[in-house]
Order: structure tokens, then C-alpha cells, then sequence
């Protein structure tokens, strides 16, 4: 999966005093945007310009660690072995998340409108 790095510059947006009066009589304030260009990404299916929904960039790391954890259980061969009650069941249930965890690796950034993935 391709993500992004974020943006290395922040979004400026400076309201004067005539938009600091409108927020206090109306309780709200529009202003022009909220995301810089770096952000924004073309949706295929709908051909606009926005910002697309991304999955945490950090499932790779997650994977790893994962990984890592479960060489650790195979160092720990023979402890597991001895306890075929409880920590044999549990290594099973150990394996069985990495499934679900290489899903979450693989997925991508969906549009906001119409969900379709994005490049």
C-alpha cells in the first residue's frame, strides 16, 4: 500500500476582524479551504479533487512487530509445548490474527463521496 507522507507545510488560514464578528453573531464561520494542495488527491470514479479517507499508516510497523512477537514464540518452543492446556490454544489464536492484519496492510485511500479507491 502506497500512503502518502504528510504534508510538510501547515494551512495558514488568518480571519480578520470583520470574520470574528460574523463567528459571534452566528456561531459559525466558512472559510475558503481547510486542507493544503499536498493533501488532496483525484478521485477516478468522480473526477473531483478532495480528500480521501486513509487507513493508519502505521499497519506495516504493526505487521512487523507482530512478526517479531511471533518469533519469539517459536524461541519459546518448548514452554509452549509443556502447557498444552492453555498457551498451545493461545499460540492458535495468536496465528489467526495475522489474516486480519495483512487485510489492514492492504488497504487503500477511498474517496469520500463515493468510496472508490484512489491512486
Amino acid at each position: 500500500m502506497d500512503v502518502r507522507p504528510l504534508p510538510t507545510k501547515q494551512l495558514e488560514v488568518d480571519i480578520g476582524d470583520a470574520e470574528a464578528k460574523f463567528y459571534a453573531e452566528n456561531g459559525y464561520l466558512a472559510v475558503e479551504r481547510v486542507t493544503t494542495d499536498e493533501e488532496l488527491a483525484c478521485c477516478p470514479r468522480c473526477a473531483s479533487w478532495m480528500k480521501p479517507r486513509r487507513p493508519w499508516p502505521h499497519w506495516k510497523t504493526a505487521r512487523t512487530i507482530y512478526y517479531a512477537g511471533f518469533g519469539v514464540a517459536l524461541c519459546a518452543g518448548p514452554v509452549v509445548l509443556a502447557d498444552a492446556f492453555v498457551l498451545i490454544p493461545s499460540l492458535m489464536l495468536y496465528l489467526s490474527a495475522v489474516g486480519p492484519l495483512n487485510s489492514f496492510v492492504r488497504q487503500k485511500a477511498t474517496c469520500t463521496r463515493c468510496g472508490s479507491h484512489m491512486s
